[in-house]
């Protein structure tokens, strides 16, 4: 009976779709910051808006450009990117360096096979 419980219990976790642990916003959020990380956006070197739009995907898929302006301007608001040059570029605040790496660590993790 155990057996037959168990069985079940497992195939309902392989049929029912997993629910994502981040919201779309949240998702796009992170992948704007570990695009800046990677490319080493740090300070003095930043990177233009316009470009960052076409350099990110979420579930393989190009985000809007409303939401990718949504979602940096809560970035800026949580103080975690800054623009720069009239406000036509942007890079990480170095100031939260920390928060950042613990926001994407999954990320990081799994792009250098940690």
């Amino acid at each position: 009976m155990f057996q037959i419980l168990l069985y079940i219990s497992l195939i309902k976790q392989l049929l029912m779709p997993q629910e994502d642990e981040y919201t779309y916003e949240e998702k796009l959020r992170r992948e704007i910051l570990f695009f800046l990380y990677k490319e080493g956006c740090w300070g003095t070197h930043h990177f233009p808006i316009a470009a960052l739009r076409h350099r990110i995907r979420i579930d393989s898929e190009l985000p809007s450009n409303n939401a990718t302006k949504r979602q940096i301007k809560q970035l800026l608001r949580e103080e975690l990117i800054s623009r720069y040059k009239q406000y036509k570029n942007i890079h990480l605040n170095s100031r939260k360096r920390n928060e950042i790496e613990t926001k994407i660590q999954d990320l990081i993790d799994n792009h250098y096979n940690i």
